[in-house]
Formats: C-alpha cells, structure tokens, sequence
C-alpha cells in the first residue's frame, strides 16, 4: 500500500504511479491534492487506470483525494463514502474473514481548520473493522518528524490517534529517526507530513513502512505492508433489532399489518407454538429486509447530498456566493443523515447519554473498540491445559469447558435429606394458592413493564421496546403460546436457548474461569419467567430466614452490615470469643442440580402448578456460546 501527495494529478503522473506499483507489487495507492474537479476529467483518468478508482473531487485546484486499487486486488469492495470538500475517501474492503476501512485524507493546512476536520473525519469511518488511514496530514506531533524552521506539534493529531486507539506505522518501525516525506524548494525546512494510521490491533501484521523518493511530486511516496493473513477475523455476530425502527411509522404500519395478515393464516399451523416460531422468523425476517432497503436509501441520499455540495461548492470558489443558503441546507441534511447512521453504532455500544445527538460520535466508535478489545478472546487454555487459538480451537475449548461445567454431578441423597429435615418453614395453603394456576395477561404486562430497556436481546433479537410497542397485538398470542407451553411441559425451541457472552473479570485471560458468562435470554422467555417471579416474590419472606437479604423484597443487604456490626460490637463489649468465616461457592449457580431444585419446592409446599411452570422453564434448557462474533454448537443445561 502506498500513500502520496501528487500536487496535480494528470494523465502522464497516473501512468508513472501505475508503473511504481507494478515494479513494486503494491495494491492500493491513496492520492492527495488531485486537483481535479470536473466528472469529465475523473471519468477520462478512471477509464485510463486499469483496477477501480474511488473519487472525492477537488474544489477548483484545492484539494481531491482518490483511492486506486490495483486490477490484482484481490479483496471486496463492498461500500465507499466520500465527502464534499475534496479531502475524504472511504472504502470498505474485506480480505477472507477481515473487513478493512481504507481511508485517504487530505487534511487542511489551516490549524483551525484542521482541527474541525480531525473531530470530524470519523463519521466516514465504517464501525466494527480494522482502519487503516493514511494521506496528508499537513502536521506531525513528534520532535523528530521537522527539520528546520520552528517546530510545532499538533495536539489534534495526538488526541485523534489517541481517541481512536490509532498507532503511526512508519514511527512505530522508526521509533528514534528522524526523516521527512516533504521539503519546500530550496531544502531548507522539511516535515514528515504523509503517514499511515493503523488499529493498534494491526501492529502485530506490519512488516515495513519506508519513505522513499518520488521525482515528480515535492511529496515523497511512503508505502505500507500489512499482511492481513495473521489478523484474527471476527465473526458476523448476532442480529439484534434497532430500536430506532419503533420511530418510523411506515416499519411500525407494516409489522402492524404483518402480524395482521400471519393470525389469518394460524388455523394452518399445527400448534399455536408453532405459529409463534413462525411470526417470529417473519418478523425478523421483514425488518432485515427494512433495514437493508432504508440503508440504501440513506446511502443514496448521502451521494445525492454530497455529490450536490460538490458542485455547489465548486461554483462558490469560482465566485458565485448565491449558492450559500443552499450549500448551508445540504450541509445541514448531510449531518441529519450522519446521525441516523450513527444510531447502529449507539446499539452496539448500548450508551445513555441524557442529551441525545449532542455528544460526539467519537465516543460511540470508542465504545465500540473498547468492548470488542476487552472482550476478543486471541488464546485460551483447554482442558488439557494446552493453550490454542485460532477460531476452530477457540470455540472447542469454550464448548468443552461448558458442557464439563454444566454436567450433571452425583447428589447425596442422605445430604439433601438431612438439610430438608432442617427446614422447619412451609407455605401455608392460601400463600400456595397465590402461585398456582395459568398466567394471566395483566401479569404477562406488568411483568413487561417491569423489565429493563435498552438490554441485549437474546437469540431471536427482539428487544424489550419492540414487544412493548406491538403489545396490544402480541400480547394475547404469547399469553396463549406461555400457557400453550405448560400444558405441553415443553417450551417453544426458541425459548429454549440462550446466547451467552463472556466478558472478561480478572487474572489470567487465558483461563476460561476467570470470564464471566452472561446468558441472553429472548424476550418472550423473561416475560413468562418474570411474572412467575412476581408471584414467587409475594411468598418469598415466608420461607426465607430474616438473615438472608438477598432477593426478597422488602429487605435489603445493610441489614446485615447492621446486624454484622452489632455482633462486633457485642464482642467487644463482653470480651467473648468469635469467629467470622466468609464463604464463597464457586460457581454455586451453575451447580444447582435440578432434582434438588424441584424437591426444594416440593418441601416447601409449593403447589403441583407451580412445580411445573419451574419444571417447564428448564426443559431442554441449553445454550450457544458467542466467541470472538461466532457462535458454538448448542450445549445442553
């Protein structure tokens, strides 16, 4: 890859750049200050280079940036931007597994300028893949980077490589040189103007980065080479529905209409489980078709918009000051399209801001690196205690570990019986009877109103906010499915599966017990469970000793941080003995074991009713573990 400042791009120059990157097997070629403005100019250079070209026009003779990839690339472009100043190329690449945003910039010489254009600039950035950015960044932030004249480090690029965990290649090759990629005429002052920024992820795949002469531009070439074969790919992922969709009134009409049409078709299924599988593929289904069509719609909006700037820019450089109010209208449309791009980004960086759209979208691509960086699992030690990597050897060793986790262990039935004979507390008869009996649909609301927004959702992707927007419509199909359900002692497949996250806690990441799981449960699920939650929770404190302050409402832990000082406090006072033991079962919720879950209840004197709505929820309980984007086999609970 190789990056230049051409100072006026022309037929001859496109020749000689092409000749360099044959000789020299280069793929890519980012170009600044082409000086081209008209589409009749691009069209004839285009036409001449042999790959594709990606353009963002000059303003007069200011400016132009272009991208040239070679006819050998082999990679997939899948989706460029560009913007209306002459200074942005942005194309999405994907190499194998890896995807690549490959960004060309020109930045503005004005400091002032300049540092608008760096708080800027990442709204041409493609969320989720590697980045590599190089161009003309008209400053340096390093001592060694300027010779002659006065030195003046820019802050900006120092912030902006920070904010986006970006690491300057030919420094982190070159760390004490000093060398410059332009001079002015007489060789008297030069500065390293021209770099390459990578994801610091891409550091380990660097295998040089050189300045080297070019006679026909007072800007030398600096060419890059990154083998993207070592880097590690991340997998698709989960599909998750975007919130922002409960706002479009025509997505809201057509999953109205959508619900609509499919109960008309129920009598043809042959359970009502089996309809709501259905209704939910549909639905998912129908919103990714939603999404894609109003993505290009937006994207076509976005090329309008800017190709539209472009001209009318170009006319106000050449004097023609009308077109102002105009150009201050598209540029305002411009960033309204921005901010609805930015909406996917605040989805997978699930942020809460109290004044929305005022914050920087910097923040929301910083959220997203930092999870996927803390969370990217490189190596891990299986069973054996040998360490591998590699996608396959990854997700074996998560599913070996969880399966052996969640294995079923021997009960000491002698045990159980002995703690049982312990337990003196039982239900009485009308404290049974609250939570016997089928779910009703105000507990199946109010159960839903109690949950948390802005959540992750589980495997089918639908959120908490879309099951309370279509409520009046789903609600009385899923109390029919729920109920459906435990008279089948069976749950819906769906409702069955949990995707579960890791997320990193402490020591050593190599050791799959120091990650913590977190299940993604599908809505519908959590809506049945919770409900019987509620019911469990107007009985708990009745078999539940005054010492445990956990999970029973009413009561709260500072009581016993109270009663614990207490206790010092008499020790103190009397001068008798004590001891304070703490205790911490590992993994104590994983190893539960179901038989002894069920005699529990039993014990205590839940009724036959709600024995099975318990017994229902576990039923062919099991999981999917989602590793660095790809998800495991299922593993049984």
């Amino acid at each position: 890859m190789l990056t230049i400042n051409i100072r006026g791009l022309n037929s001859v120059k496109l020749d000689l750049i092409a000749s360099h990157l044959r000789n020299f097997n280069i793929d890519v070629c980012f170009v600044q200050e082409t000086q081209i403005s008209s589409e009749k100019s691009i069209q004839a250079l285009s036409s001449q280079w042999a790959g594709r070209s990606f353009w963002s026009p000059a303003l007069g003779r200011q400016g132009g940036v272009v991208i040239l990839f070679s006819s050998l690339f082999l990679g997939d472009i899948s989706s460029w931007k560009k913007d209306s100043d002459g200074r942005v190329v942005s194309v999405l690449v994907s190499l194998g597994n890896v995807s690549c945003n490959l960004i060309s910039i020109y930045a503005p010489t004005n400091r002032l300028d300049r540092s608008a254009f760096f708080l800027s600039v990442d709204q041409f950035f493609f969320p989720s893949c590697k980045i590599i950015f190089g161009g003309d960044l008209n400053c340096y932030d390093n001592n060694l980077d300027k010779f002659g004249g006065n030195v003046s480090l820019s802050s900006d690029l120092s912030s902006f490589k920070s904010c986006f965990n970006f690491v300057d290649a030919w420094r982190s090759m070159h760390p004490r040189v000093s060398q410059c990629s332009w001079f002015n005429s007489n060789m008297s002052i030069g500065s390293r103007l021209d770099s390459f920024l990578l994801s610091r992820d891409l550091i380990s795949s660097l295998s040089s980065c050189e300045i080297s002469p070019c006679v026909f531009s007072d800007h030398e070439f600096v060419t890059l080479d990154v083998d993207l074969s070592d880097v590690f790919d991340f997998g698709p992922g989960v599909w998750k529905f975007n919130n922002s969709l409960l706002e479009d009134r025509i997505y809201c009409a057509l999953i109205t209409d959508l619900i609509d049409q499919h109960l008309s078709f129920k009598h043809v299924f042959v359970s009502i489980k089996d309809f709501w599988e259905s209704l939910k593929e549909v639905i998912r289904n129908r919103t990714i078709l939603f999404s894609k069509t109003k993505r290009r719609e937006l994207s076509r909006e976005r090329v309008r918009i800017t190709n539209r700037l472009i001209k009318l820019k170009s006319r106000l450089v050449n004097g023609n000051l009308s077109v102002k109010p105009e150009i201050l209208e598209l540029e305002s449309a411009l960033n309204a399209v921005f901010r609805q791009e930015l909406d996917g980004i605040k989805i997978r960086s699930r942020a809460k801001w109290i004044e929305e759209g005022e914050k920087p979208s910097s923040f929301f691509f910083k959220l997203c690196r930092e999870g996927f960086e803390r969370n990217f699992v490189y190596s891990i030690f299986d069973s054996s205690g040998t360490e591998v990597s590699g996608r396959d050897a990854l997700v074996n060793a998560h599913e070996e570990f969880y399966a052996n986790l969640f294995s079923r262990e021997e009960i000491d039935l002698c045990t159980q019986r002995e703690l049982f004979s312990n337990l003196s507390l039982r239900l009485a008869d009308e404290d049974r009877d609250k939570c016997e009996g089928l779910l009703s649909l105000p507990e199946l609301t109010t159960a839903l109103g109690n949950m948390s927004k802005n959540k992750s959702p589980g495997p089918d992707g639908l959120s908490v906010e879309f099951f309370s927007k279509f409520w009046n419509l789903l609600g009385p199909i899923l109390l029919e499915v729920i109920n459906a359900c435990y008279a089948d002692s069976d749950l819906c497949d769906s409702m069955k599966t949990s995707n579960t996250r890791l997320v990193f806690k402490k020591g050593d990441r190599k050791s799959l017990k120091n990650w913590r799981p977190i299940s993604l449960l599908n809505v519908d699920y959590k809506i049945c469970s919770k409900a019987l939650s509620s019911r469990l929770s107007l009985v708990l404190e009745k078999i539940v000793s005054p010492d445990q302050t956990c999970s029973v409402p009413g009561r709260s832990i500072s009581s016993n941080l109270v009663m614990l000082r207490n206790m010092l406090d008499y020790i103190d006072h009397t001068g008798e003995p004590g001891i304070l033991i703490s205790l911490d079962q590992e993994k104590a919720f994983d190893r539960v074991d179901r038989s002894f879950l069920m005699n529990l209840l039993q014990h205590f004197g839940f009724g036959p009713s709600f024995c099975r709505w318990i017994s229902t929820l576990y039923h062919g309980a099991n999981m999917r573990i989602l590793v660095n984007g790809w998800l495991s086999r299922k593993i049984e609970l």
